[in-house]
């Protein structure tokens, strides 16, 4: 995944925008069945949820290549990339809190896909903690460090918006494995 300079505007444009194809607002207090507890506390979102929504737009996609543990596949990194970038939205960007919202939008276009996911946190100064990943800074993580890596690690486009609120995943149909 590269990491951009793109306003979602500007992504929107190079997918030719047709349409909002999906538009939830997550709020792990009100739906508890969609989410993972762990003793009382949010531990994630179920796998269903991403495998659900990448069905829908990523031609082929398979959700027999998810399961634990890291593995550098297509499949597997699109399924978790979705999910790390939740959780952060969750567990970073919320805090945890439960009754927090957390805002993804999947918009379609004739080129492609931006998945915009949106927290109701403070944000972070993104462009400092992927500069220290990059250069191996070990002080850019929060938790494991794993969101970041595996976004890294996926051929999509993600930009930053709204202070490091809302991160945008861009998917272009041309990616995808034929």
């Amino acid at each position: 995944m590269v990491f951009v300079e793109k306003s979602l505007q500007k992504m929107l444009k190079e997918i030719e925008l047709t349409s909002i194809t999906r538009k939830d607002t997550l709020i792990p207090a009100e739906n508890p069945s969609t989410y993972k507890f762990y003793k009382g506390k949010l531990d994630g979102i179920k796998e269903e949820y991403a495998h659900d929504l990448l069905e829908k737009i990523i031609p082929g996609y398979d959700r027999s290549a998810w399961h634990d543990g890291f593995d550098e596949s297509d499949m597997y990194l699109y399924t978790a990339s979705i999910l790390l970038a939740l959780e952060n939205a969750f567990f970073r960007g919320n805090k945890g809190k439960v009754n927090l919202p957390v805002s993804l939008k999947v918009y379609s276009g004739y080129k492609g896909h931006v998945i915009s996911i949106t927290d109701s946190g403070d944000g972070f100064d993104y462009k400092t903690k992927i500069e220290k990943m990059r250069f191996g800074d070990k002080g850019y993580a929060e938790g494991a460090g794993e969101g970041l890596r595996i976004l890294e690690k996926v051929k999509f486009e993600v930009s930053y918006g709204k202070k490091g609120r809302r991160v945008n995943i861009m998917m272009k149909k041309s990616q995808f494995k034929r």
